[in-house]
């Protein structure tokens, strides 16, 4: 099934160069988010010029994101109070990035960013890589005349990790040398291939990565390369994301390696922030939120689908959680009942999204970002259930929010690689789930479709009945309400059709026509066989997750049972849309050959 997708955008390196002076000219020597945000904006840029062979703008690119990863190590080591770190000067590397980013380059105009996913959606964090550096020289620092080593990240995140790496072994009194690599190859079957000579005279060799994935053949075929020119195997160590192992797709060879090579990793309940965890680090921002009156005593983890216990009276109510996709969340309560909801959000920014800013009616406004977590007050209430749909009042504010919460229409290039993508998607999912017959149906269907380039883009993609509250005072209000369309999904920026046919969808609306004489008052205006499409689509899609999650809650025998049946539901709903459209397009065919 396809599901997960490769987040990226085009930028002009010019326009990514001018944000970060922004950001490096307006952070605090002090302030660790902002500094974090900074690095992987600029391992970001070094990302994008590696990949674009601009030998010589990379090469000033590494020099920025090694300046701005010494600047960060040197206020996250002031705040570790368990270790005896240096004194440091924090400001020296913070000066030395802007004397260096004052001066001209020269950049390719167009670039293509990926975004570091570990940052962006699971909550991984450069500190932990600080840690797993140092854990590492504790290990390999006893004999004080060989302290060379070489450093490979593996792109896209590899450059910021990479640099983080160097710098904290740098201060450790290490002669580092790094690069960053792009394998290539089959998924589950990368190869890497090294400058020459790269080696130089490092002694050992650090592989640097937020893997292993499902198969663990990328910082394998680095370790491969490296024993190529010259290391062997036990001088080569590996600093993951995570401490498990390959997934299924690993081959024997890939696993020999992840059997035998030493790893050194950190995991994110490990870190401290001035001897706070990052819990208790949440919990003492929830007191500064509410303005210091009151202490937050409870906090408790809420991911992994436990936010339902905290919602539903009964288990037998819960909807099923697709938890591969869920973000980190944690509530903090204080003692007179008060709660406030933080959801991870992302490392790459370190203010809240200026869009979240702005909230609509019906709408729970942010209250901070930290952390990468963006905090939200948490409403009491009931959840709306199926039944609500048939509300006209509910029907309206749907359609409400979903006009509100839109934006910008897509360029024609956007619009024309939304539709590929959920194309190629709904083809393979439905071919998988009902067969090859229905999967050119789908092909059939798909070439009568023409967009409407001036619409509207989605702004939510999460409009099931549950992401709805009716408060103690009978007000229905949409829960978290952004965010969503900036995922590790291969959904990406897609036309309003998206979120109007996730909720005909998740709702399991009978029909359509309340909703969309409802969204016509509000001035969207929809074409049946586009929206068609589109239910398709989105049915197909969270099938796709349904059936991804399955091995996920293998845990528990009810979640499992609850997800099949969300993958049979979405199964059903997809094999009716197709169904239907056959019959109504078929009948409108027989009419034009009739006249």
């Amino acid at each position: 099934m396809i599901v997960y997708g490769d987040p990226q955008f085009e930028a002009g390196s010019s326009e990514l160069l001018e944000q970060l002076r922004e950001r490096a000219f307006a952070a605090s020597a002090e302030d660790l988010d902002q500094l974090r945000s900074l690095l992987i904006r600029a391992g970001e840029l070094e990302q994008a010029l590696e990949d674009a062979g601009a030998e010589q703008a990379a090469t000033c690119a590494r020099k920025i994101t090694d300046s701005a990863a010494a600047a960060f190590h040197d206020v996250w080591a002031q705040c570790q109070l368990n270790r005896s770190i240096p004194r440091l000067d924090v400001r020296a590397n913070l000066n030395e990035l802007r004397n260096f980013l004052s001066n001209t380059f020269d950049f390719p105009s167009q670039v293509t960013v990926k975004i570091p996913e570990g940052f962006a959606f699971y909550a991984l964090y450069p500190e932990q890589y600080c840690e797993a550096a140092l854990a590492w020289s504790d290990c390999n620092g006893k004999d004080s005349n060989d302290r060379k080593v070489l450093v490979v990240g593996i792109r896209s995140i590899g450059t910021t990790l990479s640099a983080l790496v160097s710098a904290t072994l740098a201060v450790a009194g290490w002669q580092t040398k790094r690069i960053s690599v792009r394998p290539t190859g089959p998924p589950f079957e990368r190869a890497t291939s090294l400058p020459e000579h790269v080696r130089g005279s490092a002694a050992r060799a650090l592989v640097v990565d937020e893997g292993p994935g499902i198969s663990g053949s990328s910082m394998a075929s680095v370790a491969e390369a490296l024993v190529q020119q010259g290391f062997a195997p036990e001088q080569i160590s590996f600093l993951p994301g995570h401490s498990g192992e390959p997934g299924t797709a690993a081959s024997s060879e890939v696993q020999d390696w992840w059997r035998r090579a030493r790893r050194y990793v950190a995991s994110w309940n490990e870190l401290r922030w001035n001897g706070m965890t990052l819990a208790e680090s949440v919990k003492t921002k929830s007191a500064e939120i509410a303005g210091g009156r009151t202490n937050f005593s409870k906090v408790e983890d809420l991911s992994c689908g436990r936010w339902r216990e905290k919602i539903f009276a009964e288990r037998s109510a819960w909807p099923w959680a697709p938890i591969s996709f869920e973000r980190m969340k944690f509530l903090c309560t204080n003692e007179d009942g008060c709660s406030i909801l933080w959801k991870f959000s992302g490392l790459r920014e370190c203010q809240t999204p200026k869009e979240a800013k702005v909230t609509t009616e019906g709408t729970v406004p942010p209250l901070a970002l930290f952390r990468g977590f963006i905090a939200l007050p948490w409403i009491e209430g009931e959840p709306l259930s199926i039944d609500d749909g048939k509300k006209p009042d509910v029907v309206r504010q749907i359609a409400r929010y979903i006009k509100a919460a839109s934006k910008t229409p897509l360029t024609a290039s956007e619009q024309a690689g939304a539709f590929e993508r959920i194309h190629e998607m709904l083809y393979w999912n439905t071919k998988e789930a009902l067969g090859a017959d229905f999967a050119e149906r789908v092909n059939g269907f798909a070439k009568t479709i023409r967009i409407d380039e001036s619409g509207p883009a989605y702004g939510d993609g999460r409009l099931a009945p549950h992401e709805w509250m009716r408060t103690r005072e009978g007000k229905i209000v949409k829960l978290d309400s952004f965010g969503h369309d900036a995922d590790h999904t291969m959904v990406g920026p897609q036309p309003i059709y998206w979120d109007v046919a996730g909720a005909i969808v998740e709702w399991q609306l009978p029909s359509a026509q309340p909703l969309l004489s409802e969204l016509e008052q509000a001035g969207i205006f929809l074409r049946p066989e586009v929206l068609s499409f589109y239910q398709m689509a989105y049915a197909a899609f969270r099938m796709g997750q349904s059936a991804l999650c399955v091995d996920a809650w293998a845990f528990d025998e009810v979640e499992v049972e609850r997800t099949r049946e969300a993958f049979e539901r979405y199964r059903q709903q997809l094999r009716d849309c197709l169904e239907s459209a056959d019959i109504r397009y078929s009948s409108q065919a027989l009419l034009t050959q009739n006249r």
